[in-house]
């Protein structure tokens, strides 16, 4: 993916950002995207986020190594076209993704948005992962957290999925929505470890859509947290048994799938 010569970059850094002086960039100006020189990046996804325009080929480029805290669900645009979608992806020299921390709440949403390419980028709910110390506790999944949703209300074109690390959600990535999705890549992921005690589960849950890619990913331990005692009865969602609703990967009414 490069940017087109319209796209506004915007680059966000949690620990050499400043909300303040920051501004967005023409490709132009930066030299190499994924190592720009002479730039002052945001600090916050909240501030960098108001510059994005509806129905244009905006990136946010996320400082690889960096943390960063959402304090509510980030809603994505639509980009311009398949070939200039609006993107959200990473950048600097760092081998780590930046991690997003969207605490116990839905990271991404799409409602009826088209071209949109999310890249290189870790999806983690502090709050709903049993080993970490913010561990909001049993029975305390009170949203339907989703890593990564799109959900039309009319159709969706063009949604791709690469290089992303999303663990811990109730469901990790959903493409659903009575609308209809066309053109869905989901390719070399690492989709991990989706589990709910409140409800049913899944790794990936995907619905309505012509035209499906999931390739080269890697899902593992989706669905639950952990097996159910001989002594508890069959499919208890509590403390995030094992039921057999849950899966890597849940796939209904599509067409054209490899």
């Amino acid at each position: 993916i490069t940017p087109d010569s319209s796209s506004r970059l915007i680059y966000v850094s949690s620990s050499e950002g400043n909300d303040d002086k920051a501004r967005y960039y023409s490709p132009s100006e930066v030299g190499d995207i994924d190592t720009p020189v002479n730039i002052i990046p945001f600090q916050s996804i909240a501030k960098a986020y108001k510059h994005v325009r509806k129905g244009r080929p905006d990136w946010i480029l996320l400082k690889r190594g960096d943390s960063f805290e959402l304090q509510s669900t980030l809603y994505l645009q639509s980009g311009e076209s398949k070939n200039a979608p609006m993107v959200l992806t990473a950048y600097g020299n760092d081998k780590t993704r930046p991690v997003v921390d969207s605490k116990n709440f839905t990271a991404l949403m799409m409602g009826s948005k088209s071209h949109i390419a999310i890249a290189g980028i870790e999806l983690y709910p502090s709050k709903l992962d049993p080993n970490s110390t913010g561990f909001s506790g049993w029975g305390n999944m009170k949203q339907n957290a989703i890593g990564i949703a799109s959900i039309s209300g009319s159709q969706s074109d063009n949604i791709l999925i690469e290089n992303v690390r999303v663990s811990y959600y109730k469901n990790n990535i959903v493409i659903g929505g009575g609308g209809g999705h066309k053109n869905v890549v989901i390719r070399r992921n690492e989709i991990l470890n989706a589990y709910s005690d409140t409800g049913h589960s899944q790794g990936a849950s995907i619905a309505y859509v012509d035209g499906l890619l999931i390739e080269e990913n890697l899902f593992d331990h989706n669905g639950w947290y952990q097996q159910r005692p001989l002594s508890v009865a069959l499919n208890t969602k509590s403390y995030g048994y094992a039921t057999w609703f849950n899966h890597n990967a849940y796939i209904i009414d599509s067409a054209n799938m490899i």
